[in-house]
């Protein structure tokens, strides 16, 4: 089970990280580098991110996740 808010948003709203990674022009593999923390999306991606969360999604979100990855 995953702990990331990326990956329960998704969960929420039944969409898979491929569905995610299609609508953004990314890579799955890009997208779970964003729910384990190991990367984090550029400007552009997090923008859209926003706009496609209506706001649920921000930068504090990977800023988070990131951070805890760094503690590991």
């Amino acid at each position: 089970m995953h702990d990331s808010l990326l990956y329960k948003w998704l969960e929420g709203r039944r969409l898979s990280v491929r569905a995610l990674a299609e609508h953004l022009g990314v890579s799955a593999q890009a997208v779970y580098g964003w729910i384990d923390g190991s990367t984090t999306p550029t400007g552009k991606h997090l923008a859209i991110l926003e706009e496609l969360s209506n706001g649920e999604i921000r930068a504090s979100w990977f800023q988070a996740t990131q951070n805890k990855g760094d503690q590991r």
